[in-house]
């Protein structure tokens, strides 16, 4: 019975994760981003109001139940649980005796690897704190899963809605519309196979594994784990050691031979609980067994008063003891300054971009854009916060309408790759668009209201008047000055009758609209550069509209 509800629980809460991830045309509730707010790192990262009830939650549920966020919430924990039910197939299973056996057999009790567990935790919660949360990323597991469904079932669920768009467009039905499939990186999109095919092998072998030596949730919630109240506990009256509990142990945690259960380990799948034939093995309490009651002791007797002691004679007082010689240390050889420094910036320079490095070095940039310093996303407040925060879910990706955010590669430096940079290829900032800093489970973005939006700066305008059209050809253009919604770039009289952009950084507030437009090609006439903390832009003035009133038709 608990079984059946806990897989229909942790089946109903992925499926929701998973919808609210693929979701591109705003039919799935914004209530469903609860469940990524309740994942365990991102809330214990985040530092909006209220958030720490959630990591308390958690942890308190994990001292009464054991590790049934592994089991229920965890959306790449499911993924796993999917893989290992479909390794147990029939259609999978081999054919050969021999080989069955020790298919069969593959999830036998094995001894934790207690080092490495603590190592993946330490190394995680060093990087975090030094302000690169890349190592994190790749193994905290519901970043893992999101951007598993970012790039790899997003793609596939993409081409599902296009090919029913193809089918209902023939028969004139519009319920549907084409969305263009596409890459945003092709790091990010590696990794994510990488992921996906490590974990889907690890599971289909080694069952939890993952869990119980990679993830650093499953160390942290194991620790906790083991003086939960309710537990899997081995009746060893009942036992009949025949192993087949340790057999369906998907984590690997049960020793039949000893009858003992590793309880860092287990996640309470309740697999054992069906297959044990004595009904030996359960889910419950610790039993309190009687004490019997102690006999009363007999009272002891008094002892008798010990006589005083005389009283000890004054010590006399020792002699002053001579100074000893000022042993300065101005001989000593002072620390070497110079080479304290070199040191610390050998150790700084593989966190900076190859772009940042050149830059420095000879005042361009390796590749051909013009931008030295990355854009991020509108409430992330400094490129600091964002690397301190971002665990790279890729879900503010995902949800983004224009189409603007993008993985970043080495833009932020080796510590901030696969976090979210602002890209204006495939579109620009929508003004009155806050849908990426409201889905930030991390608050690595921070929520932002419209207004808040309008007077955030994360980037200014850069016109090269040599590059544009006006200029090179005497063509007249004005796109970005059309696009631009804050009057930032402005068309000013040029010559002939021409009008050429004018830009007021002040005004600016870096959507790219301006960039997104330009017809120049391969490099812009105007273009956005990044702020690395952000600014506030001057309020955009509204004149003043003059009504008349008619009082006739007007003609």
């Amino acid at each position: 019975m608990l079984r059946r509800i806990r897989i229909t629980v942790a089946i109903i809460i992925t499926f929701l994760i998973t919808l609210y991830c693929l979701d591109f045309s705003g039919l799935v509730p914004h209530e469903f981003f609860a469940f990524s707010q309740w994942q365990f790192f991102p809330a214990l990262i985040a530092s909006h109001d209220g958030v720490w009830i959630i990591v308390v939650v958690l942890i308190a549920v994990t001292f009464l139940y054991g590790r049934i966020y592994c089991s229920i919430l965890c959306p790449l924990g499911v993924f796993q649980d999917v893989a290992i039910w479909l390794s147990r197939r029939k259609i999978f299973i081999p054919k050969n005796p021999e080989k069955r056996r020790k298919w069969r057999q593959r999830h036998s009790y094995r001894k934790p690897k207690t080092w490495l567990r603590w190592a993946v935790l330490v190394l995680s919660i060093v990087s975090v704190i030094c302000g690169a949360t890349f190592v994190l990323s790749l193994i905290e597991p519901y970043s893992a899963y999101s951007r598993i469904v970012t790039h790899l079932f997003r793609p596939a669920y993409l081409f599902g809605n296009n090919l029913l768009s193809s089918i209902f467009g023939a028969f004139g039905i519009h319920t549907f519309y084409r969305m263009e499939i596409y890459a945003s990186s092709i790091f990010s999109l590696l990794i994510s196979i990488i992921t996906f095919l490590a974990i889907s092998f690890i599971a289909w072998k080694y069952g939890r594994t993952f869990c119980n030596t990679i993830c650093p949730v499953g160390t942290l919630l194991g620790a906790s784990s083991r003086l939960s109240l309710f537990k899997m506990r081995i009746n060893l009256d009942k036992c009949s050691h025949c192993g087949a509990c340790g057999r369906q142990c998907k984590a690997n945690c049960i020793d039949t031979k000893a009858g003992k259960i590793d309880y860092s380990r287990c996640v309470n799948c309740f697999d054992c609980t069906g297959h044990c034939s004595t009904k030996a093995i359960s889910f419950s309490p610790p039993k309190l067994s009687k004490l019997p009651k102690l006999p009363k002791l007999p009272k002891l007797p008094k002892l008798p008063k010990l006589p005083k002691l005389p009283k000890l004679p004054k010590l006399p007082k020792l002699p002053k003891l001579p100074k000893l010689p000022n042993l300065s240390r101005r001989n000593e050889k002072q620390p070497d300054e110079d080479r304290r420094k070199i040191i610390a910036t050998a150790l700084v320079l593989p966190l900076l971009s190859p772009d940042k490095l050149w830059a420095k070095a000879t005042g361009t940039t390796l590749s051909d854009k013009e931008r030295l310093t990355p854009i991020s996303p509108p409430g992330s407040l400094a490129h600091e916060h964002l690397l301190k925060n971002c665990t790279a879910c890729h879900l503010c990706i995902n949800k983004c309408p224009s189409r603007v955010l993008k993985p970043a590669f080495t833009e932020y430096g080796m510590g901030g790759m696969m976090q979210p940079i602002m890209d204006f290829k495939k579109g620009f900032c929508n003004y009155d668009c806050t849908i990426c800093s409201e889905v930030c489970p991390t608050d690595a973005l921070l929520p932002l209201t419209v207004e808040q939006k309008h007077l955030t700066q994360v980037g200014k305008v850069v016109f090269r008047r040599e590059r544009c059209v006006v200029f090179r050809n005497e063509t007249s253009c004005g796109a970005c000055s059309e696009h631009c919604p804050t009057q930032a770039v402005a068309m000013v009289d040029y010559k002939d009758g021409l009008t050429i952009p004018e830009v007021n950084t002040d005004l600016c507030v870096g959507c790219g609209g301006c960039e997104h437009i330009c017809p120049v090609r391969p490099h812009r006439a105007i273009y956005v550069e990044g702020n690395p903390v952000h600014q506030k832009a001057t309020p955009v003035k509204e004149e003043a509209t003059s009504q008349e009133t008619i009082d006739d038709f007007g003609f």
